[in-house]
C-alpha cells in the first residue's frame, strides 16, 4: 500500500489513470498509445473493474460532466476497453448511494492484437456518447443531504466482491470530488487543520482493498472554481490520505483539478 500525493491538471490525470503513471500525456488515438496502455493492464489474466465516483453534491453540482472531468471518465474507460473489464460511472451526492450512468462489460474483439487496439478509439467514443446522453437526467435524480465520500470505498468493495464471484477481476476505482466530506464528519470548517482532519480520518471505518488501485481526483476544487484556502485544502488531502491509506489500497491523490 503506498500513497502517491500528485499536483497537477484534471486533463493530464486523465491520462495518468489510463497509463497508471504519473501526470503523463499521450495521443489518445494512436496505436502507439494503446500499446502503452496495454503493457499496464492486470498481470495473470485479470480483467478491470473499474468504478468511476462522481462527487454532485452542493459544493461541486453541475448537470454535465465539466472537460476535463469528461476527460478522466473517458481515460477510465480507454483503459477499460483495451484491458477489458466492466466500467461502472455513478453520480453521488446526499446519500452514500448513486446514480448509475454506465453500467456494463467492454473489451475489443480482433483476430489479431494490433486489430483489436485499432478499434479502440471508436468503441471508448461510444461509450462516451452514451454516457453524455444519460449523465444529465441522473444528475436530476440526485437528492440532497450530508455528502459521504468515504461511504464510496464500501461500494467499491461491493462492486469488485460483485465482480470477482465471477472470475478475476482488479478493482481501479476513481472519486472525483471536492473532498468536502459532510456524512458522519463535516469537514465543511474552513479553518480545519491537519492534524484535526487525521483525527477525523482516523474515526471512520472503510473495507479492505489491499490489492485495488484508488484515486481520489479533484481535492479542494468546487464546481465553480471558487479558490479555496490552502491551509484547508491540505487539511482534506491529510483527511482523504489517512482514510485511503486505511484501506490499504494503492493511492494517487491530485489536489489540483483545473477545471473539475
Amino acid at each position: 500500500m503506498h500513497v502517491h500525493n500528485t499536483i497537477c491538471s484534471l486533463a493530464t490525470s486523465a491520462t495518468a489513470i489510463g497509463l497508471l503513471t504519473g501526470c503523463l500525456t499521450g495521443a489518445p488515438n494512436s496505436l502507439a498509445h494503446a500499446e502503452q496502455i496495454a503493457t499496464t493492464c492486470p498481470a495473470g489474466g485479470a480483467r478491470i473493474a473499474a468504478l468511476v465516483q462522481v462527487d454532485r453534491s452542493g459544493s461541486r453540482h453541475s448537470p454535465a460532466a465539466a472537460p476535463a472531468e469528461e476527460q478522466v471518465i473517458r481515460g477510465a474507460a480507454e483503459r477499460t476497453v483495451i484491458c477489458s473489464g466492466r466500467l461502472r460511472v455513478t453520480l453521488f451526492s446526499g446519500s452514500m448511494f448513486g446514480i448509475t450512468v454506465f453500467d456494463d462489460d467492454l473489451q475489443l474483439d480482433g483476430a489479431t492484437t494490433n486489430a483489436r487496439l485499432r478499434k479502440a478509439p471508436k468503441v471508448v467514443d461510444a461509450v462516451m456518447e452514451q454516457i453524455d446522453a444519460t449523465l444529465p437526467n441522473a444528475a436530476t435524480q440526485l437528492g440532497d443531504g450530508a455528502t459521504d465520500i468515504v461511504g464510496q470505498y464500501q461500494l467499491g468493495a461491493e462492486y469488485a466482491a460483485q465482480l470477482t464471484a465471477t472470475g478475476s477481476f482488479h478493482l481501479e476505482q476513481t472519486i472525483i470530488t471536492d473532498g468536502i466530506q459532510t456524512a458522519g464528519q463535516d469537514l465543511s470548517d474552513l479553518d480545519l487543520t491537519t492534524e484535526q482532519a487525521q483525527a477525523l480520518a482516523a474515526t471512520f471505518t472503510v473495507p479492505s482493498l489491499n490489492s485495488a488501485t484508488v484515486r481520489v481526483i479533484g481535492i479542494g476544487r468546487q464546481a465553480d472554481d471558487a479558490p479555496l484556502p490552502t491551509p484547508y485544502v491540505s487539511a482534506l488531502r491529510a483527511f482523504h490520505t489517512t482514510v485511503c491509506e486505511n484501506t490499504g489500497a494503492a493511492c494517487t491523490l491530485v489536489t489540483d483539478a483545473a477545471g473539475a
